[in-house]
């Protein structure tokens, strides 16, 4: 789910009401420093940008 930041606390509120959901937590923002680019942080302090899909892209079914 993307919300902006001024609604982030009250997003993760109301998913922690759910049922299963009491993790819920933020795991990415977003950011002008690498437009249009996913950039992975590694638990090392590394970073690298996420490689787009390649082959054909198929739903997932299951």
């Amino acid at each position: 789910m993307a919300v902006e930041k001024k609604d982030e606390q009250k997003a993760l509120e109301v998913l922690r009401t759910f049922e299963n959901s009491s993790n819920a937590t933020i795991i990415a923002k977003v950011s002008q420093a690498y437009e249009k680019r996913v950039v992975l942080h590694s638990p090392w302090g590394t970073k690298r940008f996420l490689d787009l899909p390649t082959g054909e892209l198929l739903p997932r079914i299951c």
